[in-house]
């Protein structure tokens, strides 16, 4: 008995850490542990009480809602569950790609190449804060390697790509055509959507999300709700390095 308890704590276990895994970088990581936390006062503490009580009829309502309640799962959670596989079926592919040890030149190259030509690109940078969020099924899903090529050629006008930001999340690009939340501050005329979306990002998490305006080919950084407009090339180097070393550190 004590060893089929013993599996039965190990399962439960492995179970909730691929729930945890399923749900990295989502805002759905808190719920999942609120739910985790309800199924565990609700059928595993209460059961136990109401055996010692002999309350037999709220006992069998428990073991019925009990199916409702995990079956519930596929409800609430199945934006994480599409992820979460579509996760699984990329391992391999991410495994094959080598590391890139300069991607913020990378980056910084395209995104110059870019504001040289006014066409407007917005980049979003992951660090702790997850943007799974942001990563649904209107993005266009890559998991390719960080290149200042491809980086350019998402951005290229009426390229079926351009629309919406790209996210990179640990030398990856992981997708391109994201819609983020706008943000409601006050801006100046000069900044637009791009702006604001940016901003709106760098509000909700702490991600660098980088903006390069189409009407002035200026570049712009936004970074914990706050925006550094028409940054030199110096300036926006040394951000890149340090946000780079943070995110592979």
């Amino acid at each position: 008995m004590l060893w089929n308890a013993s599996w039965e704590i190990i399962i439960l276990l492995v179970i909730f850490c691929l729930g945890l895994y399923a749900l990295k970088g989502t805002q759905g990581k808190s719920i999942f542990k609120g739910y985790v936390l309800v199924f565990i006062i609700l059928f595993v503490f209460t059961p136990l009480v109401t055996d010692h009580l002999e309350l037999q009829n709220f006992r069998n309502v428990l073991d019925k809602a009990l199916d409702i309640y995990l079956l519930a799962v596929v409800v609430i959670f199945q934006p994480e569950l599409r992820q979460f596989l579509n996760r699984l079926g990329n391992l391999v592919t991410l495994g094959s790609f080598t590391t890139n040890k300069n991607i913020d030149d990378e980056i910084c190259e395209s995104l110059l190449f870019l504001a040289e030509h006014n066409i407007g690109a917005l980049i979003a940078i992951e660090k702790n804060t997850g943007l799974g969020d942001y990563l649904n099924q209107q993005c266009v899903h890559l998991g390719a390697n960080v290149s200042r090529e491809l980086l350019t050629a998402i951005f290229i006008p009426h390229s079926p790509l351009h629309d919406g930001g790209v996210i990179i999340r640990k030398e990856i690009i992981a997708a391109c055509c994201c819609f983020f939340p706008l943000s409601e501050k006050k801006l100046p005329i000069s900044m637009g959507m791009r702006h604001r979306a940016a901003l709106g990002v760098s509000e909700l998490t702490d991600a660098i999300v980088l903006v390069v305006s189409e009407e002035e080919g200026w570049i712009s950084i936004c970074d914990n709700g706050q925006v550094s407009h028409r940054v030199s090339e110096k300036e926006l180097r040394k951000k890149l390095a340090e946000v780079i070393y943070q995110t592979t550190h």
